[in-house]
Parts: C-alpha cells; structure tokens; sequence
C-alpha cells in the first residue's frame, strides 16, 4: 500500500441522456473539480469543500461511499484515512455530473492506495453501481461522448470524438433540484411508440455531433420519455428553448435530470445564444450562470504529488 503520497485528480463535468439517450448517453464538458488527497495516520476522513463545494462534509459523501465500495470489490483490502479538498467548478445538484465527479476521484485515490488491484473495467463496473447509472461516471472517468449499455457480463462502453467545432452553452441556475425526487416524475412504463421513437434517434444524435451536423442534430435530439417531465420543473425552460434556437442552436436539452439547461451549436453562434438564453432570465425569481463549454476528451487526470 502506498501511504505518503499526494494526489490531484481532475475530474470533467458532463452532461448526460441528451434528448433521446436516456440513461446511457453522456458527454464529457470542459469544467472541472480538482480533488487533492492525502493518506492520513489515523481517522476519521476528513473533507474540505471549496469553490462550488462550500460545506459539503463526509456524511454520505460519494467520494468516500465510492472509496469503500472499491475497498470491498478488491476483497476486503483496508482503506487508509484521507484527507480531500476539493476546489468545486462544477456547480452541485446542476445535472451536470457534480456527484459523478467524486465517485470517480473516490474510485481512482481508492484503487491507488490499495496498490491498484481494479483494472479499470472493474472500476467502471464500480462506479456505475456508486452513481446507479452510467452516463456521467464514465464521460467524467474517461472523456469524450459516450454510450454506456449493462448486461450480465458487465457494462459495454464506446468512446467517440464530437466535432470540435461545437460549443456546448449551459445556463445553470441557483436552485437544485434532487435527481432522485426527478425520477419520480417519471413514467414507469412507456408505450411501444414511444420506445421506439427514442431508439431511432440516438444513433442520428452521435453521428451529426461527431460529423457536426446541425441540422441532423435539430431533427433527431428528441425524446418522449423523461425531457417533458423534467422541462416542466425547471423555470422558464421553453422561453431559453426558443431563445436560443432563435438565436442559431442547433438543439437545446435538459442536461441530467435539471435544471441546467444546454443548447449545441457551432462556435461562431455561442456567444449570441448565451446571451439571448440570459436575456430570458431577466426580472425571474432566481439567477444564473452561463458557460460556452466544450467537449472533453480526456477524462480524468491524475498526478502523484510529493
């Protein structure tokens, strides 16, 4: 077991399902939670938010929940206590990863200090079974656009590359809203229609965001299952909707479960749809943020630090 070593482990945002890819489709984004970690003599772990992560303590923490679930998928191994700071980018309860981002930084300082006994498609398997689902786990862990899919023999998982022209504009607001409370929402069957419907557009969602295809992108990126229920909670959604298509987005989706919304169009319109998706803000009960992110490819990066 290595016992003195630092760690700096930076973990991407990611907004997942987009449109039609319920549950399985996510996309790594350039906004980032830097965990630093240090091995202590003795316990109890300790936490320290910063940034976005301002009072989060070790109560039911993801990084620590993750950290054992791998201690115990390694056959038992003993965990050392740790110390985490972490200096918090990525807005919490946004739908944009927040919870994904510890799991995989929990995971990865895990299998460090037990001598790396996951390979990492163990660590996937882990991660997926910490969040309950896989499309922010493994854009965060491993970048880029993925398509995440579960059967008995484990997860099956396809990195691929969206054109880099495309700029990803996400308008986060100040309030949360509780994934778990959101799939409520939800229906718990859906017609034969409808399931289809989905089907068919996830394949055209991946292939006009990796050839840059935006109005293959306006067409296919819809969905019957969860976008309606979960559109309705979130404050003036249609009004940033037509906004920004107006203004030359290619789509506009809920990222997650909400109540960030985020809209795809090429880099010479983000600018004018950031700032027309604001203008909609204007004079409502809450406020906002808004970034022009784009696609990470690299996923999560680690450093030993002495």
């Amino acid at each position: 077991m290595v016992s003195n070593t630092r760690l700096l482990i930076r973990v991407p945002a990611s907004t997942s399902n987009l449109g039609p890819g319920f549950d399985c489709v996510g996309l790594a984004l350039s906004l980032y939670n830097d965990f630093t970690v240090r091995p202590l003599t003795d316990g109890p772990n300790r936490i320290e938010g910063r940034g976005t992560c301002v009072g989060l303590n070790g109560d039911g923490n993801f990084f620590f929940k993750t950290m054992e679930r791998v201690a115990k998928r390694a056959g038992g191994l003993e965990l050392p206590a740790v110390e985490v700071v972490i200096d918090g980018n990525v807005p919490l309860g946004s739908g944009l990863g927040s919870s994904a981002t510890a799991c995989v930084a929990g995971a990865l300082a895990a299998n460090y200090y037990l001598g790396s006994p996951l390979a990492i498609e163990s660590l996937v398997e882990v991660l997926i079974e910490a969040e309950g689902h896989p499309d922010n786990v493994t854009p965060a862990l491993l970048g880029g656009l993925t398509v995440t899919a579960i059967d008995a023999d484990g997860p099956l998982v396809h990195v691929y590359e969206p054109a880099p022209s495309w700029r990803y504009v996400v308008i986060v607001p100040d309030y949360s809203l509780s994934t778990k409370k959101m799939r409520t929402l939800l229906p718990s069957k859906v017609t034969l229609q409808d399931a289809v419907y989905n089907i068919g557009r996830v394949p055209l969602v991946l292939d006009s965001l990796i050839g840059g295809d935006a109005q293959m992108l306006r067409r296919a990126l819809g969905d019957r299952l969860h976008e309606d229920a979960r559109a309705s909670q979130i404050k003036r959604y249609r009004r940033m909707k037509r906004a920004a298509l107006e203004a030359g987005a290619a789509t506009v989706f809920v990222s997650g479960s909400g109540p960030t919304v985020a809209a795809v169009c090429h880099e010479d319109r983000a600018n004018s749809v950031l700032d027309a998706m604001m203008q909609e803000t204007i004079g409502a009960s809450f406020t906002v943020q808004g970034f022009i992110l784009e696609a990470d490819m690299q996923g999560t990066k680690f450093a030993e630090m002495e």
